[in-house]
Formats: C-alpha cells, sequence, structure tokens
C-alpha cells in the first residue's frame, strides 16, 4: 500500500538530521521548499547563518479573509546518551509505528502540515485569504527562526495559528510560560574549622531557593494546567572540603500560568537574595536566561472550536481539549500578534525527547486530513462568500485571547 505524502515527507525529514545544537536546518529547509514550490506554493528561504535556516511557504488567498497560519519546528534534540534499540535516523516502519528523532517532536506534525499545504494547493481551491506554512529552525534552544520570521513581517494581519506540537491530536489551547533564573550568590573565604570567620554563598544560595520555592504567585491555579512550579536545575559553588565557599551559582527553572507578571518575579527574587546575603560581602545578582510567557486561547474561541470540528472530522473521534507544560513557538509569536493559537500535532508528547521515540503512522496521515479540513474551515469560500468557521459575515476577524 503506498504512502501518504505525510507519511513519505515525515520519513523523509527525520533521515535529514536537525539536532539541535547546531541545528543545521538549511538542508531540509531546502528539501522542503522544493517539495512545497512543486505544489504551487509560494516559497521563501530565511537563512540565520551558512548551514540554518527556515523555510515558508505561501498559497494565496482572494483577499477577503485575513491569513491563516500554520507553524511547525524542524530542529530536533539529540538523540541523547541513553542507548535506543533501532537507528534513530532510520526512519523505518515497524508495526505502524514511524521510528526516529523528531517522530513525535515534531517531525510528524510538520511534515502533516506540509502536506495539507500540499493537497490543498494541488485541488486548486480557490481561498479566500492566504495560507502561510511555515517551518522554523531552532525552536529547541532559542526559538530562534520564529523570532527571525516574525521580525521580518511574515505573519502579518494572520487571524489564527496552528502549531503541531505532539499533542496525539488532542488540541491544547494553552501553554505554560518558561522563565529560567540564574543566581549568582557572594560570599567571603575562610577555614572550614573557622567558618564564623566568613560568608558561606553556598548556604545563602540554599537559603534563597527555599524562599523562591514558596514564591507567592500571583496565579496559583489553572483548570488545563495545574499549578505553577519552581525547579532548582543546576548548582554550583566552592573551592574545597575545608574553605567556605565565596562563590555560588544556580540555574532555576520557573513555570509560570497566563497572566503571571515575570519581571515581578525577577524583582522579588533578586530582594529574596539581596535579604539572604550579609551587607560584608559583594551584592548578589539575579537574571533570566529565557523569558517565554504563558499563551492561551479562550477554549471558546470560534478558532478553537474550528480546530476540534476538523480533529472530529479527520478522526472520527471526540479530541480532548488541554494545554502543555512546556513552551512552543507560540511564545514568541503569539504575544506579539495577539490572535487565537491551539497546539495540535499527531505525534505522543510522552514521547518527546525520549530515546525509542516514534509515531503513529495512522495518526501522521489524521493529522494531515484534519489539517486540509481546518485549512477549508479557515480560508476556503463557503455558502454565503466570506462566511467563518463561527457563521459569521463577513471576513474572519481576530477573536480575543484570554490570555
Amino acid at each position: 500500500m503506498a504512502e501518504s505524502l505525510a507519511v513519505e515527507l515525515a520519513r523523509q525529514m527525520i533521515r535529514m538530521p536537525t539536532t539541535n545544537p547546531p541545528g543545521y536546518e538549511g538542508e531540509l529547509a531546502e528539501h522542503l521548499e522544493r517539495v512545497m514550490a512543486d505544489a504551487g506554493l509560494a516559497t521563501r528561504l530565511y537563512p540565520l547563518s551558512p548551514k540554518r535556516a527556515s523555510v515558508v511557504g505561501t498559497l494565496a488567498g482572494a483577499g477577503s479573509r485575513p491569513p491563516f497560519a500554520m507553524v511547525g519546528h524542524i530542529d530536533t534534540v539529540t538523540p541523547g546518551q541513553m542507548p535506543w534499540s533501532f537507528d534513530p535516523f532510520a526512519a523505518d516502519i515497524v508495526a505502524g509505528r514511524l521510528r526516529g528523532r523528531g517522530a513525535s517532536d515534531m517531525k510528524g506534525g510538520t511534515a502533516a502540515m506540509v502536506a495539507a499545504a500540499c493537497t490543498i494547493a494541488r485541488s486548486e481551491v480557490r481561498l479566500d485569504g492566504d495560507l502561510i506554512v511555515a517551518c522554523t529552525a531552532g525552536e529547541e534552544v532559542d526559538c530562534v527562526g520564529a523570532i527571525d520570521l516574525l521580525r521580518q513581517g511574515v505573519f502579518a494581519g494572520a487571524s489564527a495559528m496552528l502549531i503541531p506540537e505532539p499533542t496525539d491530536l488532542a488540541v491544547w489551547h494553552v501553554e505554560k510560560g518558561a522563565l529560567w533564573l540564574e543566581i549568582l550568590m557572594r560570599g567571603k573565604t575562610a577555614h572550614g574549622s573557622m567558618a564564623e570567620e566568613g560568608h558561606n554563598a553556598v548556604g545563602q544560595t540554599l537559603a534563597f531557593l527555599e524562599r523562591l520555592v514558596a514564591f507567592p504567585f500571583q496565579q496559583r491555579y489553572h483548570p488545563v494546567l495545574g499549578t505553577p512550579s519552581v525547579s532548582l536545575g543546576t548548582i554550583s559553588g566552592g573551592i574545597k572540603v575545608n574553605v567556605v565557599p565565596d562563590r555560588c551559582e544556580a540555574r532555576v527553572d520557573v513555570r509560570t500560568l497566563p497572566g503571571e507578571d515575570h519581571d515581578r518575579i525577577v524583582a522579588e527574587a533578586q530582594r529574596y537574595a539581596e535579604e539572604v546575603s550579609p551587607p560584608q560581602v559583594p551584592a548578589p545578582q539575579v537574571s533570566a536566561l529565557a523569558d517565554r510567557p504563558a499563551v492561551e486561547s479562550d477554549r471558546e474561541d470560534p478558532f478553537v472550536i474550528a480546530a476540534l470540528e476538523a480533529v472530529r472530522a479527520a478522526t472520527g473521534r471526540e479530541p480532548a481539549l488541554g494545554g502543555a507544560s512546556y513552551f512552543s513557538d507560540a511564545a514568541v509569536l503569539i504575544p506579539e500578534l495577539e490572535i487565537p493559537m491551539v497546539l495540535c500535532g499527531p505525534g505522543r508528547p510522552d514521547l518527546a525527547h525520549q530515546p525509542d521515540e516514534y509515531v503513529e503512522a495512522v495518526r501522521v496521515e489524521e493529522a494531515e486530513e484534519a489539517y486540509v479540513a481546518l485549512i477549508r474551515r479557515m480560508l476556503e469560500v463557503a455558502d454565503g462568500a466570506g462566511a467563518d468557521p463561527a457563521g459569521r459575515s463577513g471576513p474572519a476577524g481576530h477573536a480575543d485571547r484570554s490570555s
């Protein structure tokens, strides 16, 4: 039986390693550019460096509706140190499972997205608005590709955005924010037998972390995401066992809920550090290594409803609503664009970044079908020119966001 375009493309993508670092997405971006151009999309590469690039395909519409954007990243994490039971770049299919690094996160979803756009292009259906298909570099480290495309105006005027992150085709309308803090505490050395003569930077850091874990977040609970979290990632300090340490560095991962003020968290963390640090030593420093806000679309937004209907039509199942505990390209795109978004992809979220990663081939095919249905709902001429997925007359407007 012949493979669908989405599955065939996913296999090709997995066989082209784009582990980040270093990324080197350029070759894959060029391949996807050829695939989309052959189907009739207008394409453009967006180089980041000699070996790194994002690529965007556009299918022009009549302009009576705003554009609809689909954004999938093409880099992956490394295979890791734990041995795999198969070649992570073979992209073989065993018992219906397409196996390899990135299969779930998220080359399977990005392939389905590109395949859906190609299917629409080849159908020669007349669209009311532009379809924008962006394959971004660098999401796994710093969202550099999405930031670049945003600055270059690729998504200007878009009404909504789908990101095919691994959700097992559930529709996720919210994701947590991420604030990574770097803390530098300073002290004063002394002999370990006369610890009272020094100031222990490690002890100060531990006292600081105890306060940070109990941080009074403004948003304490979300019905989908649950509670915020604080996780110590790394800590390093001290010279040797019999010397009071005069320096300690720590990095902390804070995950926040929609509506949280990250600037307030940084300011409060700086105050905590100063309160546990004696005045006789240089002042501590707290800085943000990464700052990604939580994003949320109203679960009743017409675009969220349209995504649910598209998945239901493609699978015959009732899709679940949910949210992501991690951040995606949405964290840098949605706050600037102020449009509704959903995460919805064929991969299993519990397999992301894991050894022996795979995606069910049938899920990739279902995702392609769901995306075709969603594109048609968002952009295709319907009964009554300009009717949008929510049944309003005229061009589809920008729906309100609840974040």
